[in-house]
Protein backbone atom coordinates (compact mmCIF):
# COMPACT_ATOMS: atom_id res chain seq x y z
CA UNK A 1 0.00 0.00 0.00
CA UNK A 2 1.28 3.78 -1.16
CA UNK A 3 0.31 7.14 0.47
CA UNK A 4 1.13 10.17 -0.52
CA UNK A 5 2.17 12.99 2.11
CA UNK A 6 1.58 16.26 1.16
CA UNK A 7 3.00 18.18 4.15
CA UNK A 8 5.61 15.25 4.60
CA UNK A 9 6.66 15.62 0.63
CA UNK A 10 7.11 12.10 0.51
CA UNK A 11 5.87 8.41 -0.34
CA UNK A 12 5.22 5.78 1.95
CA UNK A 13 4.92 2.25 1.30
CA UNK A 14 3.50 -0.14 3.82
CA UNK A 15 3.71 -3.95 3.71
CA UNK A 16 0.01 -5.59 4.69
CA UNK A 17 -0.52 -8.46 6.63
CA UNK A 18 -2.75 -10.96 4.77
CA UNK A 19 -4.33 -12.51 7.94
CA UNK A 20 -5.27 -9.23 9.83
CA UNK A 21 -4.90 -6.15 7.34
CA UNK A 22 -2.59 -4.49 9.39
CA UNK A 23 -0.22 -2.11 7.76
CA UNK A 24 3.76 -1.99 8.96
CA UNK A 25 6.04 0.82 7.18
CA UNK A 26 8.36 -0.90 4.57
CA UNK A 27 10.15 2.49 3.04
CA UNK A 28 9.70 6.11 2.47
CA UNK A 29 10.79 7.99 -0.12
CA UNK A 30 11.09 11.97 0.29
CA UNK A 31 11.81 15.13 -1.16
CA UNK A 32 15.48 16.22 -1.35
CA UNK A 33 18.63 14.44 -2.25
CA UNK A 34 18.44 13.76 -5.90
CA UNK A 35 14.24 13.12 -5.93
CA UNK A 36 11.50 15.92 -7.11
CA UNK A 37 8.10 16.13 -7.40
CA UNK A 38 6.98 15.49 -4.17
CA UNK A 39 6.31 18.73 -2.53
CA UNK A 40 2.48 19.05 -2.39
CA UNK A 41 2.03 15.36 -3.25
CA UNK A 42 -1.63 14.96 -3.99
CA UNK A 43 -2.19 11.61 -6.17
CA UNK A 44 -0.70 8.56 -7.18
CA UNK A 45 -1.56 6.30 -9.78
CA UNK A 46 0.54 2.87 -10.66
CA UNK A 47 0.44 1.05 -14.33
CA UNK A 48 -0.88 -1.97 -14.99
CA UNK A 49 2.19 -3.88 -14.03
CA UNK A 50 2.65 -2.49 -10.46
CA UNK A 51 5.98 -1.25 -11.94
CA UNK A 52 5.32 2.33 -12.49
CA UNK A 53 4.39 4.72 -10.15
CA UNK A 54 3.17 8.33 -11.01
CA UNK A 55 2.76 11.49 -8.67
CA UNK A 56 1.25 14.97 -9.36
CA UNK A 57 1.89 17.50 -6.40
CA UNK A 58 0.40 20.88 -6.20
CA UNK A 59 3.44 22.76 -4.50
CA UNK A 60 5.98 21.31 -7.18
CA UNK A 61 3.57 21.78 -10.21
CA UNK A 62 4.71 18.71 -11.48
CA UNK A 63 3.96 15.21 -12.09
CA UNK A 64 7.00 12.70 -11.84
CA UNK A 65 7.87 8.91 -12.50
CA UNK A 66 8.98 6.33 -9.84
CA UNK A 67 10.15 2.61 -10.55
CA UNK A 68 9.07 0.11 -7.96
CA UNK A 69 11.15 -2.43 -7.15
CA UNK A 70 8.55 -5.33 -6.90
CA UNK A 71 11.02 -7.52 -3.71
CA UNK A 72 11.22 -4.49 -1.51
CA UNK A 73 8.35 -2.56 -2.60
CA UNK A 74 11.01 0.45 -2.85
CA UNK A 75 10.40 3.71 -5.23
CA UNK A 76 13.34 4.90 -7.13
CA UNK A 77 13.21 8.96 -8.82
CA UNK A 78 12.93 8.30 -12.66
CA UNK A 79 11.97 11.92 -14.29
CA UNK A 80 9.68 14.19 -13.90
CA UNK A 81 7.57 16.99 -15.53
CA UNK A 82 6.77 20.94 -14.23
CA UNK A 83 4.98 23.11 -15.51
CA UNK A 84 7.69 25.56 -16.64
CA UNK A 85 8.66 22.24 -19.30
CA UNK A 86 5.03 21.59 -20.66
CA UNK A 87 4.95 25.07 -22.92
CA UNK A 88 2.07 27.63 -23.34
CA UNK A 89 -0.46 25.09 -24.75
CA UNK A 90 -0.71 22.88 -21.64
CA UNK A 91 -0.42 23.68 -18.09
CA UNK A 92 0.75 22.11 -14.91
CA UNK A 93 0.06 24.99 -12.57
CA UNK A 94 -2.63 23.03 -10.11
CA UNK A 95 -2.06 18.88 -10.44
CA UNK A 96 -4.68 17.90 -8.73
CA UNK A 97 -5.29 14.06 -10.18
CA UNK A 98 -3.39 11.36 -12.39
CA UNK A 99 -4.54 8.12 -14.16
CA UNK A 100 -2.11 5.99 -16.07
CA UNK A 101 -2.94 3.57 -19.07
CA UNK A 102 0.06 2.02 -20.82
CA UNK A 103 2.43 4.61 -21.44
CA UNK A 104 -0.46 7.48 -21.60
CA UNK A 105 -0.46 9.66 -18.19
CA UNK A 106 -3.43 11.70 -17.69
CA UNK A 107 -2.93 14.57 -15.61
CA UNK A 108 -6.04 16.80 -14.60
CA UNK A 109 -4.77 20.51 -13.85
CA UNK A 110 -7.14 22.58 -11.79
CA UNK A 111 -6.16 25.58 -12.31
CA UNK A 112 -5.94 25.46 -15.71
CA UNK A 113 -9.14 24.17 -15.78
CA UNK A 114 -7.94 21.24 -18.50
CA UNK A 115 -6.63 17.25 -18.67
CA UNK A 116 -3.01 17.41 -19.94
CA UNK A 117 -2.14 13.75 -22.31
CA UNK A 118 1.26 13.13 -21.13
CA UNK A 119 3.32 9.85 -22.93
CA UNK A 120 5.58 7.90 -20.53
CA UNK A 121 9.14 7.18 -22.79
CA UNK A 122 11.14 4.79 -20.93
CA UNK A 123 14.41 3.81 -21.32
CA UNK A 124 18.15 4.77 -20.50
CA UNK A 125 16.54 8.55 -20.54
CA UNK A 126 13.07 8.37 -18.82
CA UNK A 127 11.19 11.54 -19.57
CA UNK A 128 7.75 12.77 -19.63
CA UNK A 129 6.46 14.62 -23.17
CA UNK A 130 3.12 16.38 -23.68
CA UNK A 131 1.08 14.57 -26.56
CA UNK A 132 -2.31 16.87 -26.01
CA UNK A 133 -4.15 18.73 -23.88
CA UNK A 134 -7.51 18.86 -23.09
CA UNK A 135 -9.08 22.42 -22.42
CA UNK A 136 -12.20 21.91 -20.63
CA UNK A 137 -13.69 25.23 -21.04
CA UNK A 138 -13.26 25.79 -24.58
CA UNK A 139 -16.19 24.33 -25.58
CA UNK A 140 -18.50 26.07 -23.59
CA UNK A 141 -19.75 23.19 -21.24
CA UNK A 142 -20.79 24.60 -17.64
CA UNK A 143 -19.70 22.97 -14.79
CA UNK A 144 -16.60 21.26 -16.36
CA UNK A 145 -13.84 23.44 -14.81
CA UNK A 146 -11.35 23.04 -11.36
CA UNK A 147 -11.07 19.08 -12.58
CA UNK A 148 -11.02 16.97 -9.63
CA UNK A 149 -10.69 13.30 -10.56
CA UNK A 150 -10.30 11.36 -13.45
CA UNK A 151 -11.19 7.60 -15.04
CA UNK A 152 -10.36 6.47 -18.20
CA UNK A 153 -11.57 3.40 -19.99
CA UNK A 154 -9.69 2.29 -23.45
CA UNK A 155 -12.93 0.73 -24.52
CA UNK A 156 -14.18 3.45 -26.93
CA UNK A 157 -11.23 5.64 -25.69
CA UNK A 158 -13.91 7.27 -22.67
CA UNK A 159 -12.35 9.73 -20.78
CA UNK A 160 -14.59 10.74 -17.35
CA UNK A 161 -13.51 14.21 -15.71
CA UNK A 162 -15.18 14.83 -12.22
CA UNK A 163 -15.28 18.90 -11.10
CA UNK A 164 -15.51 18.89 -7.17
CA UNK A 165 -16.47 22.64 -7.50
CA UNK A 166 -19.38 21.95 -9.99
CA UNK A 167 -20.21 18.56 -8.56
CA UNK A 168 -20.88 17.08 -12.11
CA UNK A 169 -18.82 14.29 -14.10
CA UNK A 170 -18.17 14.91 -17.53
CA UNK A 171 -17.77 12.63 -20.33
CA UNK A 172 -15.02 13.01 -23.33
CA UNK A 173 -14.55 10.79 -26.01
CA UNK A 174 -10.92 10.59 -27.11
CA UNK A 175 -11.71 8.95 -30.52
CA UNK A 176 -11.44 11.99 -32.94
CA UNK A 177 -8.09 12.91 -34.15
CA UNK A 178 -9.31 16.43 -34.18
CA UNK A 179 -9.46 16.52 -29.99
CA UNK A 180 -11.72 15.60 -26.86
CA UNK A 181 -15.36 15.12 -28.03
CA UNK A 182 -17.61 16.32 -25.39
CA UNK A 183 -20.65 13.52 -24.81
CA UNK A 184 -22.57 13.75 -21.53
CA UNK A 185 -22.71 15.54 -18.14
CA UNK A 186 -23.94 14.03 -14.95
CA UNK A 187 -24.92 15.92 -11.48
CA UNK A 188 -26.29 14.85 -8.22
CA UNK A 189 -29.58 13.95 -10.02
CA UNK A 190 -28.11 10.44 -11.17
CA UNK A 191 -26.51 10.75 -7.18
CA UNK A 192 -25.82 12.58 -4.24
CA UNK A 193 -22.38 11.29 -3.92
CA UNK A 194 -21.56 13.56 -7.33
CA UNK A 195 -22.27 16.66 -5.20
CA UNK A 196 -18.51 16.61 -3.56
CA UNK A 197 -16.62 14.73 -6.14
CA UNK A 198 -13.19 13.64 -4.63
CA UNK A 199 -12.49 10.16 -6.32
CA UNK A 200 -13.13 8.37 -9.65
CA UNK A 201 -12.90 4.21 -9.95
CA UNK A 202 -13.45 1.89 -12.74
CA UNK A 203 -13.89 -1.96 -12.25
CA UNK A 204 -11.89 -4.25 -14.39
CA UNK A 205 -14.52 -4.83 -16.38
CA UNK A 206 -15.34 -1.56 -17.42
CA UNK A 207 -18.74 -1.88 -16.67
CA UNK A 208 -19.00 0.50 -13.44
CA UNK A 209 -17.84 3.69 -12.51
CA UNK A 210 -17.29 4.48 -8.96
CA UNK A 211 -17.23 8.07 -7.21
CA UNK A 212 -16.55 8.93 -3.78
CA UNK A 213 -17.83 12.23 -2.66
CA UNK A 214 -15.23 14.41 -0.29
CA UNK A 215 -18.17 15.72 1.72
CA UNK A 216 -19.28 14.51 5.59
CA UNK A 217 -21.11 11.81 4.47
CA UNK A 218 -18.63 9.69 2.79
CA UNK A 219 -21.00 8.58 -0.07
CA UNK A 220 -19.75 5.97 -2.86
CA UNK A 221 -21.76 5.52 -5.47
CA UNK A 222 -22.08 2.67 -7.84
CA UNK A 223 -22.78 3.49 -11.54
CA UNK A 224 -23.53 1.22 -14.51
CA UNK A 225 -21.91 2.16 -18.09
CA UNK A 226 -23.65 1.01 -20.44
CA UNK A 227 -22.56 0.48 -24.04
CA UNK A 228 -22.66 2.53 -26.71
CA UNK A 229 -21.67 5.54 -28.14
CA UNK A 230 -22.48 7.47 -25.34
CA UNK A 231 -22.00 5.54 -22.29
CA UNK A 232 -24.35 6.66 -20.18
CA UNK A 233 -24.42 6.04 -16.32
CA UNK A 234 -27.18 4.85 -13.82
CA UNK A 235 -27.13 3.91 -10.19
CA UNK A 236 -26.79 5.42 -6.92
Amino acid sequence: LYAGGASDQAIAAFNVNSTSGALTLASVIRQGGGVNGLNGVNDLAFDAGGTLLFATADANRSVTAFRRTVSSGALAHLAGIEDGDVGVAASLLSPSAVWVHEDRVFVADAQGDAVNLLRFVDGDAPRLDLDEVVALDADGVAGSQRPAALAFVPDQMRLYVASAESGQVHLYSLLDDAGAQHLASYDSATSAALERIAALAISPNGRQLYAVSGGEDGLIATLAREPGSRCPLAGA
